[in-house]
């Protein structure tokens, strides 16, 4: 394949960088969004991500039988580097809507702050809605490719050593919450109306995952529900394209957006629908 399963990057982190990834979740958080809640994206500059990156050099709180408690945890930038490719990758696996109910992530912004109540009550898994998590962990990215580059600018031979996750172009762009809540509630809409797949909607339907696209591309199940809907409509070469894509996505990945079926059925059924388009 021409890239790596992006889960299967956490094998690039250190047993010892594993053990101390709990302990800087919120730290990262706090990087991610900065002590008043306002997230990087929102930033005016990329600059400003090569400034953040080096603050996480404590955290407040340590992991039983790591550190003594309180006592700030220093890590430098290729360790940071490290806890980020391992955090990206460790939510794109396990987070989908159920969590979002449980921490009240209701604006995609992955503060894990908490549900509102103190008591949730969710049943797992729930409707099984893809989560928001894609934002935050594009945001990651970013920070990612800063490390590296101070680590390169430093001279420093880790650098060579801290890989950068394909997903996301690179991790060179960013996915505003409100595109991924956009995309998220729209892309639900077409694959739970099964009015909307039919064929006197169909067109609706394309137009529906086309806009889904368009606000979020860097997940493959929109790609490959559109690609469905062109088979369907015999459209062989747009067919191919959306299964195509839906397929080099998935690889990147190495996990699915939407949960409902396992990564690997997603896989197996992008394969069925480019080589039926193919065949055509």
């Amino acid at each position: 394949m021409e890239h790596m399963q992006f889960v299967v990057l956490c094998c690039c982190v250190t047993a010892a960088a594993c053990t101390r990834c709990l302990s800087v979740r919120r730290a990262l958080r706090d990087t991610l969004h900065g002590p008043s809640g306002a997230s990087v994206a929102d930033q005016s500059h990329t600059d400003q991500l090569h400034t953040k990156a080096p603050a996480i050099k404590h955290c407040r709180k340590a992991s039983p039988g790591l550190v003594p408690a309180g006592e700030p945890l220093h890590v430098d930038l290729f360790e940071l580097g490290q806890f980020l490719v391992l955090t990206m990758a460790d939510f794109a696996e396990q987070l989908f809507g159920w969590q979002d109910s449980m921490f009240g992530n209701t604006d995609g912004a992955l503060r894990l702050e908490g549900a509102p109540s103190p008591e949730p009550r969710y049943l797992w898994p729930g409707p099984m809605l893809p989560g928001l998590w894609v934002s935050a962990v594009s945001r990651m990215g970013r920070l990612v490719v800063s490390c590296k580059q101070q680590l390169e600018a430093a001279g420093d031979p880790r650098a060579g050593q801290l890989t950068i996750p394909p997903v996301f172009n690179g991790c060179s762009c960013i996915l505003t919450e409100q595109d991924q809540q956009a995309a998220r509630d729209l892309y639900w809409r077409v694959v739970s109306d099964l009015q909307l797949q039919g064929p006197q909607h169909a067109q609706q339907a394309v137009e529906g995952l086309q806009h889904v696209i368009t606000l979020n591309p860097w997940v493959p199940e929109p790609h490959l529900m559109l690609a469905q809907l062109h088979i369907h409509a015999k459209e062989w070469g747009a067919a191919r394209e959306a299964a195509a894509t839906a397929l080099k996505l998935f690889v990147q990945w190495g996990t699915a957006w939407d949960k409902r079926m396992p990564w690997d059925a997603w896989v197996a059924w992008s394969r069925v629908c480019y080589e039926a388009a193919v065949d055509e």
